[in-house]
């Protein structure tokens, strides 16, 4: 895991300046090392150096190891320099980076293509060109200014760098920046899918199949890690696969004093004999986590806040008890059918449930996942997410809506996954719970309005300064 950054100087001048300060600024987090590369070739160093490249364009790496496969970046490759930033999680090869150095000499798109969460970056005398996997957990934006114009791996970097403008690149897409401006060409978005016949029981079978794998590739060169826990069948189905695919699973459960999530959570957890870590969040430090939160988020919606708090919580104590790997549930909802809102519009439109559903699937990574990523990554940890593999989800899409969604509002929700459940032996009363939103279980939500409020100040008022003292602290 790492933080890229590419700079092309619109005037020819050496972009060796701006790199180093954008790499210096990319997380608060320790690091294992630096790269920079040109055209000419690459420069790598255990601390950040000042570095005279005298080139003006140029591509950068801050290596944070998960693994001990995780190497220095960048590399010289066909006449260019390159950074591979995240994980193939069906690599013939141990590394990452050798396995997608190999993939692009057949071009971008074979690279697109491959199961995978990452984003690619290249530099060559004139251009960047760099893509992304078509489901988007690992977060590249790109932007310019007057004098520059690059991508990075956070909006900090390349505010750093004097661009403002940042915005993420759209997952499956090939990105070119040069002096003349910016190029997009389609890779390999996600599509929506012709329904297929298959009956429930065939359904949840190959669900199961498609998830347990989805584990195991997202568990191998990792002998610990830690899932955010709720008792919700998202992380209750997790917790199961990760225990059989034999992994030290540490479960992390989280919420303010009194929050409803933890006795559900500690009667999941006895049911799968794993032990629990119940974290209570302290209302009187949660404004100074919140500055923490927003910096890393890097928006000042409070709604993203509210999630992202107790998501930070359990991922800093995952760190500090010595995982470098976290797994959440993230993905499942807009797949499986998770939210209310998918119900309402199920009972007088199948089309239109479908429709809003693979809508807010597209969305996930601008909306979920580069949040919680980036919130993850600036704790020194890496967030995987087993329900975002692409081969799980093309899978989901091409199921029948009703097999997905239950027009009977009192029944709970994501019905696929709790016949699962069932089906693995797995406690029917934690099953059949149909729990909160995470801000609102958590409790987190109320006590950020209670907070702004004693500051004279509206929620949305309350995170928007705190984003403005945040940005000011980016220059």
């Amino acid at each position: 895991m790492g933080f890229l950054a590419a700079l092309i100087s619109k005037n020819g001048k050496d972009a060796s300046n701006e790199i180093l300060k954008m790499l210096e600024s990319a997380t608060p987090s320790h690091s294992d090392g630096f790269g920079f590369g040109s055209p000419r070739g690459v420069i790598t160093s255990k601390s950040l150096c000042k570095v005279q490249l005298n080139s003006s364009t140029l591509i950068g790496y801050r290596l944070k190891k998960i693994t001990y496969l995780d190497q220095i970046q960048p590399i010289f490759q066909f006449g260019s320099v390159s950074v591979f930033e995240g994980r193939l999680w069906q690599k013939s090869s141990p590394s990452d980076m050798i396995e997608a150095s190999e993939l692009v000499r057949f071009g971008l798109e074979r690279l697109v293509s491959e199961n995978g969460s990452f984003v690619y970056a290249s530099t060559s005398d004139d251009q960047i060109i760099c893509c992304r996997d078509p489901v988007g957990v690992t977060p590249i934006y790109l932007g310019e200014s007057n004098e520059l114009a690059g991508v990075a791996s956070n909006r900090k970097m390349l505010h750093k760098a004097g661009i403002r403008n940042a915005t993420s690149l759209p997952p499956g897409k090939i990105f070119t920046i040069s002096r003349k401006g910016f190029e997009f060409r389609e890779a390999g978005r996600l599509r929506p899918r012709s329904p297929i016949k298959v009956s429930e029981d065939e359904a949840v079978e190959r669900i199961e199949n498609l998830i347990s794998e989805s584990v195991r590739v997202r568990s191998k060169y990792v002998s610990k890690a830690s899932l955010g826990f709720s008792g919700g069948i998202d992380s209750y189905l997790l917790a199961y696969f990760l225990k059989e695919n034999g992994l030290d699973v540490d479960l992390i459960c989280v919420g303010v004093e009194g929050s409803p999530e933890f006795e559900i959570a500690e009667k999941a957890a006895d049911s799968l004999g794993l032990p629990l870590r119940v974290e209570v969040i302290q209302s009187a430090q949660l404004e100074s986590v919140l500055i923490h939160v927003v910096n890393s988020i890097e928006e000042d919606d409070p709604f993203k806040a509210s999630i992202a708090l107790p998501l930070y919580w359990a991922a800093k104590s995952a760190s500090e008890h010595g995982s470098r790997v976290f797994f959440t549930g993230s993905g499942s909802d807009e797949l499986f059918g998770g939210y209310q809102k998918y119900v309402n519009v199920y009972k007088n439109s199948a089309h239109g449930a479908e429709d809003m559903m693979f809508k807010d699937l597209v969305e996930s990574y601008r909306v979920n996942f580069e949040r919680d990523f980036k919130v993850c990554a600036d704790l020194g940890i890496e967030l995987r997410l087993p329900f975002a593999d692409i081969a799980l989800i093309n899978y989901v899409l091409a199921l029948p809506i009703h097999l997905k969604i239950c027009k009977d509002s009192k029944k709970p929700r994501k019905p696929l996954l709790r016949d699962l459940a069932i089906k693995k032996g797995l406690d029917e009363e934690v099953v059949s719970k149909q729990k909160k939103a995470i801000q609102y279980s958590t409790k987190v939500f109320r006590e950020m309005n209670r907070i702004a409020k004693s500051r004279g100040f509206t929620l949305k008022e309350f995170t928007s300064k705190i984003f403005h003292n945040t940005v000011e602290g980016w220059k």
